[in-house]
């Protein structure tokens, strides 16, 4: 504002296109705030669970135990050029119902893949060992069999309240038993997405007669210093206003428009008194 006071520029040809510019970078922060990130980060979080889950290395070798998540794999012969393989054995320890799983086969063939190894086998017998008594068991044969194991390692992963939208926020508050403590956080995360989003504005109002009210040959520094102390009292008042909510249900959801409240009185009185407006 100082540098543009001092090139000659009206106080219209200056307030205009910097109040069109706050007013579309609101804009743009609101679907960011809402939407946007939540949806970005959820996506970040999903692929980096599912590396971290993934069997990262699998190599195919005969005559070894090949540990495969669930399933541990055998194979007494394997041609390491067309994967066909001789003697599959697998076993599959605490499956539900069951003390284990086993498959055998004297032929088949392994396909890998980035996400999961499988097989077709040919000749074979699965069992099926009792959990509540291992002398007995259920066994099936086959001529042909196909299969899938996963290397994916599935777990289940609660969302994390920067993944969910807005929209879904207010819908667990609606619908899912929070605790007390879950449920202001929630409330005063929606608040906050949304007074960010209003912070070129604010801060807008509140440059604006300060910068008018120099000279037009002040120093530069000055405006400098004015919008670190205005940047550091909107974040210090947004932060008093989350703690403020988190501690208290009644303020979950207005503490955290203190900065904004408190910036639009302290704005209207600059204007005034500044600006003679």
């Amino acid at each position: 504002l100082i540098a543009l006071r001092a090139a000659g520029f009206s106080f219209k040809e200056i307030f205009r296109p910097l109040l069109a510019c706050a007013v579309a970078l609101s804009a743009l922060l609101v679907f960011i705030g809402n939407w946007g990130a939540p949806h970005s980060y959820k996506r970040f979080s999903e692929l980096r669970d599912q590396a971290r889950s993934k069997i990262t290395k699998v190599t195919l070798e005969p005559q070894t135990f090949i540990n495969l998540g669930e399933w541990d794999l055998y194979l007494e012969k394997l041609d390491p050029e067309t994967n066909l393989a001789g003697l599959i054995h697998l076993i599959k320890k605490n499956d539900e119902g069951a003390l284990s799983t086993k498959v055998n086969a004297n032929s088949g063939k392994v396909i890998l893949s980035d996400t999961a190894v499988g097989l077709q086998l040919k000749d074979g017998q699965m069992q099926r060992v009792d959990e509540k008594d291992p002398t007995s068991f259920i066994a099936a044969n086959f001529e042909d069999y196909t299969m899938s194991i996963s290397l994916l390692k599935e777990r289940a992963r609660r969302l994390r309240m920067g993944e969910l939208t807005t929209t879904g926020l207010i819908r667990r508050l609606k619908n899912d038993p929070l605790d007390e403590e879950t449920a202001n956080e929630y409330r005063t995360g929606i608040s906050m997405r949304n007074v960010l989003a209003l912070s070129p504005v604010i801060m807008l109002f509140l440059s604006c007669p300060i910068g008018f009210s120099f000279g037009k040959r002040t120093n530069k520094g000055w405006g400098m210093l004015f919008s670190v102390v205005i940047i550091f009292g909107f974040y210090l008042l947004l932060t008093l206003g989350l703690s403020l909510g988190k501690k208290y249900p009644v303020l979950a959801y207005p503490s955290p428009w203190l900065p904004v409240v408190v910036g639009l009185f302290a704005a209207r009185w600059l204007w005034k008194k500044r600006l003679n407006i």
